[in-house]
């Protein structure tokens, strides 16, 4: 039977083993599958996904976010976090949702992007050459608008728009990064920024919780699509960084610090993400 109350899922998870949190899958044919995230396991063994994380423990939003976050700390091979990395973190992450009893403001939103996310792409976009984002502003502007917003400013999606859609442009480094046009979605780059921006826009100007959890449609990560351009770019910058005093580089040592980085990433935002929730009075 699936946990009900934040309370309940917290007292699971204290009881989760460290062997139970690694990353599992199962096949479909050939084909391998993710798990759903052992921070969502504990919930129940019935849950298929994020999507049936029951609302009273937490949102869509950080269901969807709360597998990647997590799993960057048990992923198999990569040898960054301390032992007990990734239940420290889970239980941080549950004792809030427990104190706040899963009733999750969208000022956490805010909050994250202003004080996270948005910090963490300013400082890769100013790192020397190579770095397809040097000469671009960084988009502090979107980070500035998210601030205002958690301060208590109400912002219409038509101030939102422009802003998002120049964080957009700089985030897929105006197109220097990899095809315009993708084999699944036939949209140009200019027409994906405008519909990333729009569907944004319209959640961040009437604060709905679902509306931004259903935003990041072309987004596989679990993340907000700028929260994951924002890990994918970071995995970017910091790889080829290494490569380059590398006088030797080969595959399997970029697929394994692309990974690395993308998991450091994702650990930092996670902790960003707790010291948000902290922040929140019950």
């Amino acid at each position: 039977m699936m946990a009900t109350t934040a309370a309940e899922a917290l007292e699971r998870f204290e009881r989760t083993s460290d062997g139970d949190l690694a990353v599992t899958y199962f096949h479909e044919g050939k084909t391998p599958r993710q798990h759903p995230s052992a921070i969502l396991r504990v919930i129940g063994d019935e849950l298929k996904g994020a999507a049936e994380c029951p609302p009273r423990i937490m949102p869509l939003w950080l269901a969807n976010a709360a597998g990647p976050l997590f799993d960057a700390r048990v992923r198999k091979g990569i040898e960054v976090f301390p032992d007990g990395a990734a239940k420290a973190w889970g239980l941080r992450f549950y004792g809030e949702l427990k104190r706040l009893d899963g009733r999750i403001p969208f000022s956490v939103i805010h909050d994250w992007h202003a004080t996270a996310i948005g910090p963490m792409i300013v400082t890769f976009s100013q790192r020397p050459e190579p770095n397809p984002w040097l000469g671009a502003d960084p988009p502090q502007a979107l980070a500035a608008l998210h601030a205002a917003a958690l301060a208590g400013r109400r912002i219409a999606a038509d101030e939102w728009r422009p802003v998002l859609h120049d964080a957009f442009v700089h985030i897929h480094a105006r197109g220097r990064l990899g095809p315009a046009v993708t084999a699944t979605r036939r949209y140009t780059l200019d027409e994906t920024v405008v519909m990333e921006a729009d569907a944004y826009a319209s959640a961040y100007a009437a604060t709905d919780a679902d509306a931004f959890a259903q935003a990041h449609w072309n987004d596989s990560s679990g993340l907000d699509a700028y929260a994951g351009l924002a890990v994918a770019a970071y995995r970017i910058i910091q790889t080829h960084a290494k490569l380059l005093a590398d006088p030797d580089p080969n595959y399997d040592r970029y697929q394994y610090l692309g990974n690395m980085h993308a998991c450091i990433a994702l650990a930092r935002l996670a902790d960003g993400l707790v010291d948000c929730l902290a922040r929140v009075a019950p």
